[in-house]
Formats: structure tokens, sequence, C-alpha cells
């Protein structure tokens, strides 16, 4: 559960992001709780500047998730409101980058707009290799994947916080991934998977728990190694483990 404040600080961003039109049409990407609060309890700092930097990410995670619920259908294969839908996603898309470039043009942080720029870059980049299948085998898909909806976060959290915080945001992120990924029952890799790979899709759920267990191995020790982690982080993340991560080992024990 959100704390008020950042109840708060969420209906800001989804006000920034209403649009009649588009809202009427399409479906926006909801805003994900797990990443808000990793990024907001990454400091302690509560300046406007700070929050500036939150929106502005979010925003960008947003525009990316709007641009990825296009369909790959050629147009002909659609039907008129399919083709219009596929037009308002890319134009939804655009207008949530719009959005960040808007807000960070008005506190003209040069170096901030640099650090999203680069990241977007980058997971255009890893976006290509996957649309040409550059990738030899699963675990290179699954770290592919995990790349692609990670980097926006990990190159954030490189340029706010200190390397100590940055690296458990990065972790965890990575681990919300895979547990999302877990609960859409391979959904994204399903796409991507060759036909003719039974091992993969026999043994799906075993993969992704064990590069969970993996995950979470790592951010527990971690989480007792490193004495620099501001307290709200660390509980954030003890609570994304006992809610998200425990309940459903236990089940599957069970």
């Amino acid at each position: 559960m959100l704390s008020r404040e950042l109840k708060q600080f969420k209906q800001q961003i989804e006000n920034k992001m209403n649009h009649k039109y588009v809202d009427i049409y399409v479906q926006r990407p909801p805003i994900d709780d797990v990443t808000l609060e990793l990024l907001y309890y990454g400091s302690s700092s509560n300046e406007r500047q700070f929050q500036e930097h939150i929106m502005a990410t979010i925003l960008v995670q947003t525009a990316l998730s709007a641009h990825e619920l296009v369909r790959n259908e050629e147009d002909y294969l659609l039907t008129d409101e399919q083709k219009k839908e596929k037009q308002l996603l890319v134009l939804a898309g655009d207008y949530y980058s719009g959005l960040y470039y808007l807000l960070l043009s008005e506190i003209k942080d040069v170096q901030m707009v640099d650090c999203l720029a680069k990241g977007i870059q980058a997971v255009n980049e890893k976006k290509m290799q996957l649309y040409y299948s550059e990738y030899k085998n699963t675990k290179e898909l699954i770290d592919l994947l995990i790349d692609i909806h990670t980097t926006i976060m990990t190159r954030v959290s490189n340029h706010l916080f200190q390397s100590s915080v940055s690296y458990m945001i990065d972790r965890v992120t990575r681990l919300h991934f895979l547990m999302q990924e877990l609960d859409r029952d391979g959904l994204l890799m399903n796409r991507y998977i060759d036909q003719h790979d039974i091992y993969f899709r026999e043994n799906k759920q075993e993969l992704l728990n064990k590069y969970i267990h993996e995950h979470v191995q790592e951010i527990e020790a971690q989480l007792g190694a490193i004495r620099t982690l501001p307290t709200p982080l660390k509980q954030v993340i003890q609570r994304y483990l006992n809610n998200y991560v425990y309940d459903i080992s236990t089940a599957e024990e069970g």
C-alpha cells in the first residue's frame, strides 16, 4: 500500500498524463507502484526538483509501455477501429515522451534529459536485437527482455543516487520484472521463443523461478551487508519480498 504522501504524488503524475481525447480511445498503461516507491525512497530528499526527476522517469516508462501495446500486425490485417487504436497508441506514447521533455525543460536539467535520452536510445537498440533475434539461447533472450524493461530505471538510479542505492534498485527492478513475467505465465517470453523450443515451453516456470531465486538471494545478502541504504527504501524492499516473493514461494512449496 502506498503512503498517503506517495498517493498524492502519484495523483500529480496521473494529472500530468491526462488527455481527454487519448483517454477516451486508449487504455493508459498504469503507473507501477513498485517503481514509484523505489525511486521515491531512494533518497531522503523531497525537493521539488527531485520529484520532477521521478515524474519525468515515470512518464518515460509510460511512453515506452504505451508503444509496447502497439499491434505488430500489418495494417491491412486490421479493422478500421484497430488501425485507429494502433495510431492512437503511437501518438499517446509520443505525447507522454513530449511531457517529460517539457517537464525537464522547465527545470533546465540538461544532465537528466541526457540520462533519459541515452536510456531510451539503449532500450531501442536492445529492442532491435530482440526484433532481429540476436540472441543465441533462452538465457540470452531472458537477459535481453530484462534489460529492455529495466534500463531506464538502472540509468536513472545511477544518475540520482549513490552506488549502493542504485545497485539495490537495479536488483529489485529486475526481480520485479521476473515476478510480473511469472504472474503472466511468461507472456513476453512466449512471443519470442522459437516454437520448437520445447524445453523452454515445458520448463518455463522452473526457469523463471530459478532466476527469481538467484535475484532474491542476492538482494537478501546485500540488504544485510549494505549499511548506507535509506531506512524507508530498506522497508520498501523488505515489504516487497514479504508480500510478493515469499508468499508465492510458500504457496508453490505447499
